[in-house]
């Protein structure tokens, strides 16, 4: 048993490695690159309320969008919604965020709660995945 719990941890270090390689990848990690989000494009988008109101309450009514940015943020706006309403080219951010995943070998991790019991690591990197593909295709639609 013990050596199932060691093959894990060394598992889940390993992913959360890849991860990060993965997000951190050409064009990505310093977050130099950006581009500019505001509160009206928000709305004509039909963000929610809250969404609007966490915005507006974070940022203003503009901020400069970067990768480093977005994954600071990504628990807390809905980046899935923001790739839908906000990107010229779904398809290009879903391929984009398709390589991101199998770089990061992420497909081979389990769901589940590790140690702190607090959040499921798996979901987590699939997270800042996707926090990082739309960073990286709306500086591109818009740099």
């Amino acid at each position: 048993m013990r050596d199932d719990r060691r093959e894990g941890e060394l598992m889940s270090v390993l992913t959360r490695w890849r991860v990060w390689r993965a997000t951190r990848g050409e064009g990505g990690g310093g977050g130099e690159a950006g581009a500019v989000l505001t509160l009206k494009e928000l709305r004509d988008a039909h963000a929610c309320g809250p969404q609007v109101d966490r915005f507006r309450e974070t940022f203003g009514d503009r901020v400069v969008v970067t990768e480093a940015l977005v994954l600071r943020w990504a628990r807390w706006f809905d980046v899935q919604w923001a790739a839908r309403r906000l990107l010229g080219g779904v398809a290009a951010y879903t391929a984009l965020y398709d390589d991101l995943r199998r770089e990061s070998g992420i497909d081979q991790m389990k769901h589940g709660y590790g140690e702190t019991g607090d959040q499921c690591e798996t979901c987590e990197a699939e997270r800042k995945i996707a926090a990082v593909a739309f960073a990286r295709r709306f500086i591109a639609e818009r740099g």
